[in-house]
């Protein structure tokens, strides 16, 4: 069909006619339309050559959703004045995880404020965002969160604020100016709503970033009390070291193999069976082989800033750095390893966040994942050469509206409430289980 503006009819049959699902996504209340339909790749579950791999961040590459959820659950207090546990339990993990975990912020405050939305003290509210203001353009190390509070100055008429902010000498200076503007700040919509709760949850999110980039261990203790003295809130996903390691062709003897099957069966969701080793062994070695004669290119696709992701990718790739001497690998296997993990940067053919694109364009939107495969230099006749791993919905949804066949759910507790529909494959057992049991879906 070669018309661009269809009639209501013409769009029906030009639907049914050439895709076979569509996926609706529900857009913000600022965006028109209400929602897109996005048509989605007919499923697959193998590709005859594997050309590349393009997977998420959190829950797939390394652990950061507790830090994600603690910042959403501190914005809740805050916006309703219930800080203590006696005032408020906290997020419900039955009820609200499926909605606050693998969707754009925009998306997880959005449910918050609905949800939580008749227990807000206005009061408290204003006070948090104004907080949250000059925190971030006082201490803030992000560009782009510095724009947006910018404009949050202009939308609720506080530019005034703005100037005063450069004056601060002392606490005492901090909080009587927000004492000053908190009165005349008015939540006169959602919208307006939903702009300053998104405001404070970044700066708790980066304010616990910027101590974990200091290694302030004793400041996160003070603000995480629930932290016990040895939890990472960044670290790689378990299993995550072999699959990079493998991915690169830096595993050329068979020394790392049975440690790797260790790792799978201690994995809370293993399928690993006693009566299939010698496949899985068969499996990991073709692999080997494979990657060694080319190496597969990987992408990193987060729905996550970039300046976010810049410093969880960057604390992932020293703790894999540091570990290399624990694998029982060989001496030249070792530096190969510890050249791939020297640099996240060195190591991705393609890392693209949220920074790359629009926070109403992200996941399940297909925008972040084209940009991967653009990246990543891989055409469009050869999709069918690519698998996508997500733990969500949404963004499983992303892969295949992005035109890649083999979209694999490796869903962790926070999503496995998720609707995995979409999926080609749902592996509760993760990477590993991808590796060993499914050959990383070559045909």
């Amino acid at each position: 069909m070669d018309k661009k503006i269809l009639t209501a009819r013409e769009a029906v049959e030009y639907v049914q006619k050439e895709h076979g699902h569509y996926y609706r996504i529900a857009n913000p209340g600022y965006v028109f339309p209400e929602y897109d339909l996005i048509p989605l790749a007919p499923v697959k579950t193998r590709v005859p050559a594997l050309l590349a791999v393009v997977k998420d961040m959190d829950g797939t590459t390394t652990t950061t959703e507790e830090l994600c959820i603690h910042s959403l659950e501190y914005m809740v207090r805050r916006i309703t004045g219930r800080m203590e546990p006696a005032h408020w339990k906290g997020l419900d993990k039955a009820k609200d995880y499926p909605h606050i975990i693998g969707n754009s912020t925009t998306r997880h405050v959005e449910y918050l404020l609905d949800t939580y939305g008749d227990s807000i003290d206005e009061e408290a509210f204003a006070f948090s965002f104004l907080d949250a203001i000059v925190w971030t353009l006082r201490f803030n190390r992000d560009t782009g969160r510095e724009r947006d509070v910018l404009i949050d100055l202009q939308t609720f008429g506080l530019e005034e604020l703005g100037e005063l902010i450069k004056e601060i000498r002392s606490v005492r200076d901090e909080r009587e100016l927000i004492a000053r503007f908190a009165p005349v700040v008015e939540f006169s919509s959602f919208t307006r709503q939903l702009r300053a709760a998104i405001t404070i949850y970044y700066q708790r999110y980066h304010f616990i970033l910027s101590l974990i980039e200091e290694d302030n261990r004793a400041r996160l203790q003070e603000e995480l009390p629930f932290m016990q003295e040895d939890t990472r809130l960044i670290a790689p996903i378990p299993g995550v070291c072999v699959f990079l390691g493998l991915s690169k062709g830096c595993f050329t003897s068979q020394k790392i193999i049975p440690y790797a099957l260790e790792l799978w069966k201690k994995h809370p969701h293993t399928t690993c069976n006693a009566d299939n080793m010698q496949k899985y062994v068969d499996n990991f070695r073709f692999l080997m082989d494979y990657f060694s004669a080319s190496p597969l290119k990987v992408a990193v696709v987060t729905s996550s800033i970039y300046y976010e992701a810049n410093i969880v990718m960057r604390e992932v790739f020293r703790i894999l750095h540091e570990e290399v001497q624990e694998y029982p690998a060989s001496i030249a296997e070792k530096e190969a390893l510890k050249d791939a993990f020297a640099d996240y940067k060195g190591y991705y053919d393609g890392f693209i966040t949220a920074t790359d694109s629009s926070e109403i364009r992200l996941k399940p939107h297909r925008d972040l994942y084209c940009l991967a495969l653009h990246e990543l230099g891989v055409e469009r006749e050869n999709f069918d050469k690519v698998v996508g791993f997500e733990d969500s919905e949404s963004g499983l949804t992303a892969i295949r509206a992005a035109g890649i066949p083999v979209s694999i759910a490796v869903p962790f507790y926070g999503t496995e409430g998720h609707d995995m529909q979409t999926a080609s494959e749902i592996l509760p057992g993760g990477l590993l289980q991808a590796i060993f049991e499914y050959k990383l879906f070559l045909d």
